[in-house]
């Protein structure tokens, strides 16, 4: 894949602690629908849970909603229409702030280094890291797209069944020359990304598809 940057596949990533916690997290997941329960860890150590669904359900506010809307230039028809297909479903974590904690202190170390070794120029930027359990349903397909910029570091940890589909990277949008990052439980694929990071994930049709993403997460000012 001659456009994209350097990435990293470690496997045995999690300890068997954390594996096993996230994959005994239970999800009711239609076929074609995704859930992901998220979790935001601060530098000054505030904690932010919540839980997001293309159902529409989710533990935003309207405000929340329109404030998206506004950030991303969602044209005003669209977040119109996520208002009126907002559910409102509490966003409580199967995993405690504890769990959170220490997920976040065991591998927080390790993020940093493989940003300072995939794209050191974008560490002063560092703001937050997000913990997303998500849980993408068999027949799900998420299209190709290249992560927003307010994304450092994206890691995607491989979690169950023990045989799906992994990530896929292309050479550009229009999904030319694809390669997979195949799926092994507890793989950790990981990447900083850049306009030609196309990627998409599919499950296999047969099971849903669990995965961990680890995402470090830029200040405000910085969507470079």
């Amino acid at each position: 894949l001659l456009m994209w940057p350097k990435y990293v596949v470690q496997d045995n990533f999690l300890s068997k602690k954390h594996f096993d916690a996230i994959k005994n997290i239970s999800f009711d997941t239609k076929s074609n629908e995704w859930d992901i329960y998220k979790h935001k860890i601060y530098n000054d150590g505030k904690i932010e849970i919540g839980f997001q669904s293309s159902t529409g359900a989710s533990s935003y506010t309207a405000k929340d909603i329109r404030g998206y809307g506004a950030k991303n230039r969602l044209p005003k028809e669209v977040t119109e229409r996520m208002l009126r297909e907002h559910k409102h479903k509490e966003g409580n974590s199967p995993l405690s702030e504890d769990d959170i904690r220490d997920i976040h202190n065991t591998y927080h170390d390790k993020m940093i280094n493989w940003l300072k070794e995939l794209a050191p120029e974008k560490l002063q930027h560092y703001w937050y890291t997000e913990l997303n359990v998500v849980n993408n349903g068999k027949n799900h397909i998420f299209p190709i797209h290249s992560d927003s910029r307010d994304k450092l570091l994206s890691v995607v940890i491989y979690i169950t069944p023990e045989m799906n589909e992994g990530t896929t990277l292309y050479e550009d949008k229009s999904g030319k020359n694809p390669k997979q990052i195949e799926w092994v439980p507890n793989r950790a694929f990981v990447f900083s990304r850049n306009d030609n990071t196309w990627h998409s994930y599919k499950a296999d049709g047969k099971n849903n598809r669990l995965t961990l993403v680890y995402n470090l997460r830029s200040d405000k000012y910085w969507k470079k």
